[in-house]
């Protein structure tokens, strides 16, 4: 079963500006609570050429945050208590930072931090490059 991600689309349009992009996501999915829509934890950023594979990377549970892509660097949490900074060409893991519950907020990246709220009721400022912890509240 496919279904398209709009938030994974903004991570391939910025590895891939010359070219418009469908994001697929692949396995079976895993159901989440009522009202909300059914996704996969892979996902697949690719061209609407077909085979042309741009990259894709799985992470512990599915993904309702849509991803923050800035200077080269797409972070993104997940279900599985992770906040994710992701190679925007390559989809290479740069660092995680575990929070105590889900991260179904959207990261917003200003002058070098990363702020993302969790589940588990803190807001988190996170150090953009290394993933460390500057504050939580």
């Amino acid at each position: 079963m496919f279904r398209v991600i709009g938030g994974i689309a903004v991570i391939a349009a910025g590895l891939a500006a010359d070219a418009p992009v469908n994001a697929t996501a692949t396995n079976t999915p895993t159901p989440l609570p009522a009202g909300t829509h059914t996704l996969s934890p892979t996902y697949t950023a690719t061209p609407t050429k077909p085979g042309d594979l741009r990259w894709r990377y799985k992470t512990g549970h599915f993904v309702v945050s849509s991803p923050a892509v800035v200077d080269g660097v797409v972070y993104v949490g997940s279900h599985d208590n992770y906040l994710y900074a992701l190679d925007a060409d390559s989809g290479q893991l740069r660092w995680r930072y575990e929070t105590g519950d889900s991260v179904f907020s959207s990261p917003a990246v200003v002058d070098g931090v990363v702020y993302v709220g969790s589940h588990d009721n803190y807001l988190y400022a996170l150090d953009a490059d290394s993933g460390q912890l500057r504050w939580r509240y």
